[in-house]
């Protein structure tokens, strides 16, 4: 099934079913032949046959569930839709899961966007609405639902004109959970503090939109991301629950735990890793009833093949992955290493035993769960946690209270809220703790590998290599192997990886960040550290932008200056401000109240003590052994006119960026400020025909163009903007096109 999904083009599971099976039949005839005598040809059969199967089946999901809904791509009329799901705020209206249903009696999941936020919408609500229907080819370039498709999301949906709202007297069974999980939701709201209500949700609901940026970087760098994202981890908090509660008796275990682990899945939406869990779970306990020795490989086995089955875009979720990944290697390492190293202190006793065979097994499950995890996360996410078997060690355990707190607050609160509000005055403490502890540990320098350094991505390969070498090769005399030496090695090359990634060769580097549609711009010297601007329609900007800080272990930002305060400039800056240490914001100077998020900046500065600089005149800034010139708005207007201008200079270096600026301003700059020739322009408003005029390009004549820019609705980087600079003789630099561009300045003498 994987192969299908990665290798195969839609529509291809058909033929290569036929030629997997063209080769596992003769395969099988062979191996049968020769009764056994050598494995290869039964090997073959198996693998074969087995890839038969899976192609098979994915050509039969696609050829009755995908293919009848692709005719349907563009099209624009008239739908009616179940909604599947509570709205979800975007920055354009809101989204939510729905069932479109078609003439015929068919009907296909879809993401349905909406132009506004109805307060009142719930699942099992009807809609009717004139709509613009996509349903792309999976794996084409205009394939905009592969992150959703393993949900079963066949359709995106977008609202053209009003519709109208239809409630059903009662919610549908199949729906209640999600209506359930709300009203969950909303009890921990009124009982709990608000950061402990988000956290409590994210345990039991698994709805994380309510912890903010800051903590969910958090959890990434101390490895404990899991613990937020519904999966065996709660699954084996309420089985410890459920078999407390009946004693550990074989005859009322499976009857009491598996309606309940049912009810806990449903609620939580039916994630791929919980449902993974979920099925593992009743496997054990059947076996358990039955007095069997538990498998826990076919277990695995068999919950991978019933997601499978039920939809075989599941094997794409990334969620599902990783809960396989770190479960197979739990299953294959663990113990065995747990077990190794308890031999180590079998001359303890009592409680100093107990304590290091508690270290032992977390740090086992902890450090045998990245052995397969490792490649996905550095691949998905660009980090690798370095302080997760420590982060696990110190914290599972008040994870483990602030779960069951969760729980039990949530269903008192359905029944009387003031006793609920007594338990959560008691357990906010933990879950204050809890928040505390992970912040304190990810600020931790060089808490987590980030791709963005290339040292820690090459240590990361190293120490995997080692791994493996060190796994497989062979005793010697039938002795064990000695662990010391390749340890030893793997920390002595993470210690040069560490001072090489956090050492600058070079006095400036400059990096325009590619953040889709928007700017975020990286000045950085051996001793500073700048950011100009961080907004983009990228998911995560901030984390994208602190990823690349903290990969250079840098957890400060001497100066984060704003062009102006639209979102695509700005959007992701109070992100960025609680996840890094900013000493000062800049921004321009202006009358009145400004933007929305003028205001959530300034007030986000004021919470976390950060300096604000509101620019009227040119300052200059010391960038290393150069300087950084930042020139006022020079003319009234929209707030694109408003804007800053920046001037990084490093000996006959100049680099130049304008923000949004349009030409009237870029002229009135000309006039009001001598700009040199410089070596690197960004070009103005990401490309845009009213900006990067041809006065400016006479004047400063740059060699190179860098225009940060990404999918939109504006044209941008318009031909226009591309014709003016190819006529200067510019090179053109695109984010959209080359990524992140990264400008290396070398000593002002060289």
């Amino acid at each position: 099934m994987v192969l299908a999904h990665y290798w195969l083009p839609f529509g291809g599971g058909g033929t290569a079913a036929l030629a997997a099976l063209a080769v596992g039949v003769p395969a099988l005839v062979l191996a049968l032949l020769r009764r056994g005598r050598g494995w290869l040809p039964l090997a073959a059969a198996v693998v074969c046959l087995s890839a038969a199967v899976g192609f098979a089946w994915r050509w039969g999901y696609d050829a009755y569930f995908v293919a009848p809904a692709l005719p349907l791509d563009g099209a624009r009329e008239t739908v009616t839709a179940e909604v599947l799901s509570y709205p979800e705020e975007t920055g354009y209206g809101s989204r939510l899961t729905a069932r479109i249903f078609r003439p015929g009696g068919r009907h296909w999941k879809a993401t349905l966007y909406l132009n506004d936020v109805p307060a009142d919408m719930k699942p099992g609500d009807r809609l009717e609405m004139e709509a613009q229907i996509g349903a792309p080819t999976p794996g084409s370039a205009e394939d905009r639902l592969a992150a959703v498709r393993p949900r079963g999301v066949v359709l995106s949906v977008v609202q053209r004109g009003a519709y109208t709202q239809r409630r059903p007297e009662a919610v549908p069974w199949s729906l209640r959970p999600v209506v359930w999980a709300r009203a969950l939701g909303d009890g921990l709201n009124r009982a709990l503090p608000p950061e402990a209500a988000a956290l409590a949700r994210a345990l039991f609901t698994g709805d994380k939109t309510g912890l903010g940026e800051d903590v969910m970087a958090a959890f990434s760098d101390t490895g404990l991301s899991h613990v937020v994202a519904v999966s065996g981890l709660h699954i084996s908090f309420l089985m410890g629950l459920m078999l407390l509660l009946v004693g550990h008796k074989r005859r009322y275990a499976f009857f009491v735990a598996v309606p309940v682990i049912f009810l806990f899945v449903a609620v939580a939406g039916f994630p791929a890793s919980a449902v993974r869990a979920a099925i593992m779970q009743g496997f054990f306990l059947f076996s358990w009833r039955k007095g069997e020795e538990r498998d826990s490989l076919s277990a695995l086995s068999l919950s991978l093949a019933a997601l499978v089955a039920f939809n075989p875009y599941a094997v794409a979720d990334v969620g599902l992955q990783l809960s396989y990944a770190s479960v197979l290697g739990i299953i294959l390492f663990a113990r065995r290493w747990q077990q190794s190293w308890d031999e180590s202190t079998r001359w303890l006793s009592g409680f100093w035993k107990a304590i290091f065979h508690y270290i032992f097994s977390s740090v086992a499950v902890s450090l045998s769960a990245l052995v397969f995890t490792l490649p996905l996360m550095m691949v998905y996410f660009g980090t690798l946690s370095l302080i997760a078997p420590l982060s696990n060690l110190l914290l599972l355990w008040v994870v483990t209270l602030c779960f069951l707190a969760g729980v039990l607050t949530a269903l008192l609160a359905q029944v009387w809220m003031p006793l609920a509000v007594g338990l959560g005055y008691v357990a906010a403490p933990f879950f204050d703790f809890f928040l505390s502890m992970v912040r304190l540990l990810a600020r931790v320098p060089f808490a987590a590998l980030k791709e963005a350094s290339p040292y820690m991505a090459l240590w990361a390969i190293f120490a995997y290599v080692l791994f493996w070498l060190y796994t497989f090769w062979p005793k010697e005399g039938g002795r064990a192997r000695r662990a010391l030496a390749p340890m030893l090695g793997a920390v002595f090359m993470l210690l040069l990886a560490l001072v090489f990634s956090a050492v600058s060769l070079d006095p400036l580097q400059i990096e325009v960040v590619d953040v889709g549609q928007g700017q975020s711009i990286l000045l950085l010297t051996p001793d500073a550290t700048m950011v100009v601007d961080c907004g983009g329609s990228v998911s995560h900007v901030a984390r994208r932008v602190s990823d690349r800080l903290k990969g250079m272990g840098r957890r400060r930002i001497d100066l984060l200056a704003l062009t102006h305060t639209h979102a695509d400039h700005a959007g992701a800056a109070v992100d960025l401000m609680r996840q890094m240490d900013v000493a000062c914001v800049a921004l321009p100077a202006i009358e009145g109240e400004g933007s929305n998020l003028r205001e959530e900046v300034l007030r986000a500065a004021s919470e976390l003590g950060v300096a604000v600089a509101e620019i009227d005149r040119t300052t200059r800034y010391a960038l290393g052994q150069g300087s950084l010139l930042v020139y006022p708005p020079l003319v009234g207007g929209g707030e694109n006119e408003l804007g800053l201008t920046f001037l990084a200079c490093l000996g006959e270096f100049e680099f130049l960026i304008t923000g949004d600026l349009n030409t009237t301003s870029e002229r009135a700059l000309l006039r009001a400020v001598s700009l040199p020739s410089v070596e690197v322009l960004v070009a103005g408003h990401h490309g845009s025909k009213h900006s990067t005029c041809n006065e400016l390009l006479e004047k400063t004549a740059p060699q190179a163009a860098i225009i940060s820019v990404g999918r939109n609705y504006y044209g941008h980087p318009t031909p226009e903007t591309l014709d003016r600079l190819a006529a200067h003789g510019a090179e053109v630099y695109r984010t959209d096109e080359w990524g992140s561009v990264r400008v290396c300045v070398g000593p002002p003498d060289g």
